[in-house]
């Protein structure tokens, strides 16, 4: 029996050295690159477009591509094919990737920057989106507005090559790592780089690219797809997801079913919250969404003082998810206006709720867009030259423009309007005038025509687009409180917007003034570090662990999700305009939230006084809406070439992984699988002859015994 015993063990100890064996060899065969960010494939109503990959990964041989001259050599030279490019970002282009794509022998494309040690964004700008962001759904689509559809009036995006609306067949993965960026040049130096033109001969460096998608042709066929498998499966998985999220609003004051609004009583003012890029995980969005959020957020703060002496009026804040896909959150709020659902339908079952909100109850509105790059306080004023041919629009328009050029210079602000007759840029405000809805409207931008921004929808529209650098070395408190000159310029129009809204609400000016620390540490936090004292200060408790990841994606993902941005936008607007009621039992706070809809409450951690934090129950008007597409209400009837609703779908994915390693020559490979066999079935052999032969080989009267 002690016999047995021994065996045993020596077979487990056997077997566990062979699995940490197996693992040093895995490791010392193939490096990770584990700071990857992925493409993934989108899909809308026509066709499909981004990246994917073969079921086990794409594999090819890294070449270095970053000149014409070097597609050249691919194509015409290259015999180790398939290659894996690798790409610097100033070469990075539609045309380029086209032009790898059809040599035929590119199987996958890795994204670097052009100095690992000091990385730049291109000199010459780079977007992702396209020269006519959401062409055709907004006001401009529709037939009677011709005149200024397809950006036949003005190129907003003029560095947008549409890259990121390719449908490439192929993974490609950015790859950021200063350690990861020096392995993969360490490999290529040593093992491929040709030698006077030369390819060089085997073993070569090889990457592995694996992003494995689920959905394909487009979003009709992989929604008919996924009903379909999960109609056949229980708890099936599906291909693909609409692309959606929570859209954020809140009334400065509660307004309850037994009040309902008068005509023309709301003003709404509204910023987008979402960006794009080619690499979905990398969507900073610095000047095309944060500046306009972060302002947004400041005037809320600042008009919270004024909210009784809004004279019957109220001011209304909005916060559009989904807009980089065709005004998502935008063309849902509106069509629930039209319908007369928002906030949401009315029931007998609950005493305090808010009344109903429609077209006809807006006055006005007044949209952030890009304003992160003034230059010199330089502010434009966008308005629709369309809506503006109706007399009352355009006396509304007017006087609104000139409510805010009056307390401009109060504010250390130029405001210009463009020349008459230029349309909107791409903006909410359209889809609230697509139907014909005659609301006096303007926007707020850093541009005159086409965008300043020259990183517009990119993963380079980060702090550093904006000028603003936040230097690691420095003590945090410093960083942190530290009003830059770009905070300043944003706190201007902050205190601008406060001020305009009131004055266009009241007829009566106000002093009301933005506060440049918060817009100071909202740009901390939502640029640079996400587990910053405000944030922790208006999260749960139970939920810091939402600051840990680093800095959140503003892609809106799909609407089975609630993006971390939306839920810290959301309690950050609660916590500027709500009440803020100290508590310490979380059920008693989220009680209060299940009796009643006219405000919600969140209990969150508060601030840090000697030493203890001061929980809050925030008590506001602060919630969340639906952002997802009306298309997709009812998708098999919805008529594709309309044009009125976003279709927009993400894939299903697995297996995201990148790795890099040193592959042998076709003939090397065979030769060790045949080997590989050969021992195989000699191991066989030898095992079933000792098996036969055990009672002649071993003495098992020791066992027996």
């Amino acid at each position: 029996m002690e016999v047995v015993d021994s065996s045993v063990f020596t077979f487990l100890s056997l077997m566990l050295i062979n699995l940490v064996c197996t693992d040093r060899i895995h490791n010392k065969i193939y490096i990770n690159l584990d700071s990857k960010a992925a493409c993934v494939r989108l899909l809308n109503g026509t066709h499909q477009i981004g990246c994917q990959s073969e079921e086990g990964g794409n594999v090819g041989v890294l070449h270095l591509v970053k000149e014409q001259a070097d597609i050249d050599w691919l194509h015409n030279k290259g015999p180790h094919t398939p290659y894996v490019a690798v790409i610097p970002t100033d070469f990075f282009t539609h045309l380029s990737l086209s032009q790898l794509k059809n040599t035929g022998k590119v199987n996958g494309v890795i994204v670097v920057p052009n100095n690992a040690s000091y990385p730049t964004p291109p000199t010459d700008g780079y977007s992702a989106d396209k020269s006519c962001p959401n062409n055709g759904y907004g006001m401009y689509g529709s037939h009677e507005n011709e005149e200024y559809g397809q950006c036949t009036a003005l190129e907003w995006n003029p560095y947008g090559d549409a890259i990121g609306f390719g449908d490439w067949g192929i993974p490609i993965f950015l790859i950021s790592s200063p350690k990861e960026l020096n392995s993969i040049n360490e490999c290529w130096e040593n093992h491929n780089k040709p030698i006077d033109g030369e390819p060089r001969d085997w073993p070569l460096c090889a990457a592995q690219l694996s992003v494995r998608m689920f959905a394909a042709v487009d979003s009709v066929t992989c929604i008919r797809r996924t009903k379909l498998s999960q109609s056949m499966v229980r708890f099936g998985s599906g291909h693909c997801d609409p692309l959606g999220d929570k859209n954020i609003w809140a009334t400065l004051n509660p307004i309850p079913k037994t009040e309902a609004p008068a005509n023309n009583s709301i003003i709404i003012a509204a910023a987008r919250m979402d960006a794009f890029s080619m690499f979905n995980s990398q969507s900073p969005g610095a000047d095309s969404v944060i500046a306009g959020v972060v302002t947004l957020l400041a005037a809320a703060e600042a008009l919270r003082s004024v909210a009784n002496s809004l004279n019957g009026k109220n001011i209304m804040f909005a916060f559009f998810q989904g807009e980089a896909f065709d005004y998502i959150g935008s063309s849902r709020m509106v069509q629930q206006m039209e319908h007369n659902n928002f906030p949401s339908v009315l029931t007998d079952d609950i005493a305090n709720q808010t009344a109903l909100i429609n077209i006809s109850h807006i006055s006005h509105l007044i949209e952030v867009s890009q304003v992160g790059l003034l230059d010199a306080g330089q502010l434009w004023i966008h308005t629709d030259p369309v809506t503006r041919k109706h007399g009352d629009v355009n006396d509304a328009v007017e006087e609104m423009i000139s409510v805010m050029q009056a307390l401009a210079p109060d504010v250390d602000l130029l405001l210009s309007e463009p020349s008459k007759g230029q349309p909107l840029p791409p903006a909410s405000l359209q889809r609230f005038l697509r139907n014909g809805n005659l609301i006096p409207g303007v926007v707020f931008a850093d541009h005159e025509k086409e965008f300043k921004n020259t990183y517009y929808n990119s993963h380079y529209d980060d702090a550093g687009n904006l000028g603003i650098n936040y230097d690691p070395d420095q003590p945090e408190n410093v960083t942190y409180n530290n009003v830059t000159e770009r905070a300043q310029r944003l706190t201007n129009v902050a205190t601008l917007l406060a001020r305009t809204l009131f004055q266009v609400a009241t007829g009566n000016r106000s002093d009301v003034t933005a506060d440049s620390i918060t817009v100071t540490h909202l740009l901390y936090c939502l640029l640079y570090k996400l587990k910053c004292d405000l944030l922790k200060t208006v999260i749960a408790p139970d939920k810091e662990e939402l600051l840990e990841a680093g800095l959140g994606t503003l892609y809106v993902s799909v609407d089975r999700v609630t993006n971390v941005h939306s839920m810290f936008v959301r309690n950050l607007l609660a916590y500027f305009i709500g009440e803020r009621i100290p508590a310490s039992d979380k059920d008693k706070c989220q009680d209060q939230t299940d009796s009643q809809q006219l405000f919600t409450h969140f209990f969150v951690r508060g601030p840090k006084i000697n030493g203890t934090f001061q929980n809050y129950c925030l008590k506001s008007t602060a919630n969340f809406s639906a952002a997802t597409s009306p298309a997709f209400d009812d998708f098999e009837n919805y008529n594709i070439s309309s044009y009125e609703f976003s279709t927009w779908t993400e894939s299903m994915w697995k297996n995201v992984s990148a790795r890099i390693f040193l592959k042998p020559s076709r003939q090397r490979e065979t030769i060790t699988l045949s080997v590989g066999v050969i021992i195989l079935l000699v191991s066989m052999v030898v095992v079933f002859f000792i098996e036969k032969n055990a009672n002649k080989l071993f003495d098992m009267t020791v066992i027996t015994s």
